[in-house]
């Protein structure tokens, strides 16, 4: 099928590639974590705001304000 150097070539593509899914593999869930811990930071600094502005107006928090 392949001589020496092309199975070599071959052999070498393919471990960089795999090298490559691996990075990928290993990088993308803390990838996305961040971006998911920055989304809950931000929904629990919008929920504290509207705290903090339903206090100040006198109404307090319901159930409805916590789901937007």
């Amino acid at each position: 099928m392949y001589n020496g150097w092309e199975t070599h070539l071959v052999k070498t593509a393919i471990k960089k590639r795999l090298e490559e899914v691996r990075s990928e593999l290993v990088n993308t869930p803390l990838s996305s974590m961040h971006k998911i811990m920055e989304l809950k930071a931000e929904i629990e600094k919008n929920e504290i705001m509207l705290d903090k502005l339903n206090a100040a107006a006198g109404l307090g928090s319901t159930p409805a304000d916590s789901c937007n």
